[in-house]
């Protein structure tokens, strides 16, 4: 999914077409490769959705924007309508995978979303688990840092958060593995390195209020 995350976040960053396209063939190819891709293409739609709509209602009030609420609508079903004829070749399978993965007489497991396991997740996303509550306070850091764009922050919570409510609520009945929510990898490290960033940014803010202070009262401050 490194491909279609990569072209929907130039599309989200640049408001350029022709990253929709990209999107729309590496998407295609994503989900001939693993059934559980359909999960990240849903959550990509709703992104998608989302952050063209709102764009829409924030330019309708510019009399020069051009764009008509029936070309966004358009362009969000071209994608898809791209998207699935690509995919109709597999679709037969993907039926088929959902109905022989049916949980049956097999027991029936929903993945809990405690402390310990965020733990192990961050740790293993990052350099160990004595790391995980500094990439926790880094995520939480980046959210408010990029507040200032409402449309991409919104959109990369729900990125992050939908992979672990569906898995938290929908049953499976076979062995939980972590790579199942790796999608949720790539907000996870944009907004840990905007929390970075910040960290950086008021460090130096800091420093720069304290030499100006030794300068100007002396090296007692």
């Amino acid at each position: 999914m490194r491909l279609p995350t990569a072209c929907l976040f130039a599309y989200l960053t640049t408001d350029r077409r022709r990253w929709l396209l990209g999107f729309a063939l590496t998407d295609a190819a994503a989900l001939h490769c693993h059934h559980l891709a359909i999960v990240y293409q849903a959550m990509f739609s709703g992104i998608l959705a989302f952050v063209m709509l709102q764009r829409y209602f924030k330019d309708r009030t510019s009399r020069d924007s051009g764009v008509s609420f029936m070309s966004v609508v358009g362009l969000f079903f071209g994608v898809h309508l791209l998207i699935l004829a690509l995919y109709l070749p597999t679709l037969t399978q993907f039926i088929n995978y959902i109905v022989l993965s049916a949980p049956g007489e097999r027991p029936i497991y929903t993945l809990e979303l405690s402390a310990t396991f965020f733990q192990e997740l961050f740790g293993r996303w990052g350099n160990g688990t004595e790391w995980s509550m500094v990439y926790a306070v880094l995520l939480i850091a980046g959210v408010v840092h990029t507040m200032h764009r409402r449309d991409m922050t919104i959109a990369l919570i729900v990125w992050l958060v939908v992979p672990f409510v569906l898995f938290a609520n929908y049953p499976f009945a076979w062995i939980f593995d972590i790579r199942y929510v790796i999608g949720a990898l790539p907000p996870f490290i944009l907004l840990v390195t905007a929390g970075l960033v910040a960290a950086a940014t008021s460090a130096t803010r800091i420093i720069e209020n304290r030499l100006q202070l030794r300068s100007e009262f002396g090296p007692r401050i």
